[in-house]
């Protein structure tokens, strides 16, 4: 899981400021959270970002709540069927809009 740095694929830094973020799965994030952390930091400054989930196998629900926690300003609470509830920290950079497109395959 390391060598495919958790899976995070691909970040960089698109034409006006737009970040890009191509993730194939939410792994363990006892093993890829420094991964996620950089590839976060990475795109900390940008004024928009995509978040490329197509070929998403899904994965950790702790993950997902680690990777949501920036898209926020204030902890908040995740639930999760079958498992104790988790706080995802707010983190300080907050995309002021959220918009939320998928292509017509998703379900």
């Amino acid at each position: 899981m390391k060598q495919e740095n958790g899976t995070f694929e691909k970040t960089e830094i698109l034409a006006h400021n737009i970040g890009y973020l191509k993730l194939n799965s939410f792994p363990d994030p006892s093993i890829c959270r420094p991964a996620a952390v950089t590839a976060m930091s990475s795109l900390n400054h940008v004024d928009a970002i995509i978040f490329n989930l197509r070929n998403n196998r899904g994965g950790e629900p702790e993950m997902v709540a680690l990777m949501a926690a920036y898209l926020f300003d204030r902890p908040e609470y995740w639930y999760t069927p079958g498992r104790i509830r988790h706080r995802a920290p707010g983190r300080s950079h907050l995309f002021q809009e959220t918009d939320w497109r998928t292509s017509r395959y998703m379900c």
